[in-house]
């Protein structure tokens, strides 16, 4: 059973709103990003230790911080100093995004319905499902288009207002 994310990564991601995205957008803007693993793509000297992580590497990374490491401690108590530090990952594509003049709003876990997109996600796979009639790749993504096509800017007001609802809810 494959779906798109088998499709999609970090890189291909990155490309498509540098490329595709971020040249449309005519004045700052916010975009949502939901938890999907090519959404949260780290750099490399970006990474935060994690209980994974070597002692050593913890280290480094404490004495880059410039915070304070005793040679004895144990990696618990490196770890420990590591999370004091409060600091929050730096994805990639935020700083891509913020590097653009934007923001970029990350939705927390498992709350896809504070997500309009996925409002037209649903209508767009429904409209496939219903008029699919021959399961050929060419032909689901016609309907596809025609799906997408008919999502307006009335349609997506719609979809907003709902999700400002459900946060008003909470």
């Amino acid at each position: 059973n494959r779906d798109y994310h088998s499709e999609m990564n970090g890189r291909i991601f990155k490309d498509w709103i540098e490329k595709s995205i971020l040249p449309i957008l005519d004045r700052p803007s916010c975009l949502i990003m939901d938890n999907a693993s090519y959404h949260n793509v780290v750099n490399v000297e970006d990474r935060i230790p994690t209980s994974s992580s070597t002692k050593d590497a913890i280290k480094t990374w404490l004495i880059k911080e410039h915070i304070p490491v005793n040679d004895r401690y144990l990696k618990p108590e490196l770890l420990s100093l590591v999370k004091q530090t409060q600091r929050t990952k730096i994805f990639k594509i935020d700083k891509l995004i913020q590097e653009h003049g934007h923001r970029c709003l990350r939705l927390p876990p498992y709350h896809a319905h504070l997500n309009p997109i996925e409002l037209v996600w649903a209508k767009v796979k429904g409209h496939v499902a219903y008029a699919n009639k021959t399961f050929k790749l060419c032909d689901v993504e016609t309907l596809t288009n025609q799906a997408l096509s008919n999502i307006n800017k009335d349609y997506w007001v719609k979809c907003e207002d709902h999700v400002l609802r459900q946060e008003e809810e909470y």
